[in-house]
């Protein structure tokens, strides 16, 4: 069977569609780009969202114990003579000489001889001082270390990656952490890292821009444990159009030949 090429009215009835989609991608693409294209994309924030600013008071707070850290708690008297005596003899400190205790739900420990304690929300350095004075009753001049073990962040880089790392030290900056997580991936956006902390009890999210030298100590906020670093994913709006569209498009023009080849 041989065909015509289309008529003008039939062209016009194919090419109508395709315009319709188009534009119907186009207003979809202006409204809600991230929900509707990118629907893995994490905190969506209105484009005059004003984040908090992060600054240097903020940046270099102090962590403050929650439930489930672990805590390493070595108590010593005279100052911590004894203790000093015994790295120096042994060089090493063989065994356990501190106790470990788990943060409850209810923010208390359990400690030999003084019972349960509330800890929650206190700095390492409050701590350290409130066990000194509730061991002075047991203890000629205790002195108090504590140590947190299981301090993690959580670090999502652009789409499909996420790492848990360790804080191994009580400085650890974004830097450290973005290049232990292995970078910025390509469809990162440098400019739009997001940084989710809590803050008396409440999760803050804050905005970091490190697209720019002027910006350079950005880089260097001192992170806590239990914060999430998101770097936002670019949307790559005309790829991911064209591949939503694509096999919409496909069926409507396959249909309309199929019809216009049984209307002849």
């Amino acid at each position: 069977m041989r065909t015509e090429p289309l008529k003008g009215n039939a062209f016009s009835t194919l090419i109508k569609p395709l315009f319709i989609a188009g534009m119907l991608i186009t207003v979809l693409s202006s409204c809600k780009i991230a929900s509707f294209l990118k629907p893995n994309v994490l905190l969506n924030a209105p484009t005059n969202y004003a984040y908090p600013k992060l600054n240097d008071s903020i940046s270099k707070l102090d962590y403050r114990i929650a439930p489930a850290d672990l805590l390493n708690i070595s108590i010593s008297p005279n100052n911590g003579f004894n203790r000093v005596n015994f790295i120096a003899e042994n060089n090493a400190q063989i065994g356990k000489d501190y106790i470990e205790a788990i943060v409850g739900n209810d923010g208390l420990v359990k400690l030999p001889l003084v019972g349960y304690v509330n800890v929650n929300g206190k700095t390492v350095r409050e701590l350290e001082s409130l066990i000194e004075t509730l061991y002075e009753n047991y203890y000629i001049k205790p002195f108090v270390v504590v140590t947190i073990n299981n301090r993690r962040i959580v670090v999502l880089q652009g789409t499909g990656t996420s790492r848990s790392l360790i804080l191994k030290d009580n400085n650890t900056t974004l830097y450290e952490a973005l290049g232990e997580a292995g970078g910025i991936r390509e469809d990162g956006k440098a400019y739009s890292i997001k940084l989710i902390r809590k803050i008396n009890g409440a999760s803050t999210v804050f905005k970091i821009d490190l697209s720019n030298i002027k910006n350079v100590e950005n880089g260097n906020i001192t992170l806590q444990a239990n914060d999430v670093i998101y770097v936002e994913p670019r949307l790559r709006l005309f790829k991911r159009t064209v591949n939503e569209i694509t096999p919409i498009l496909s069926i409507i023009s396959t249909s309309l030949l199929i019809f216009n080849l049984f209307k002849q």
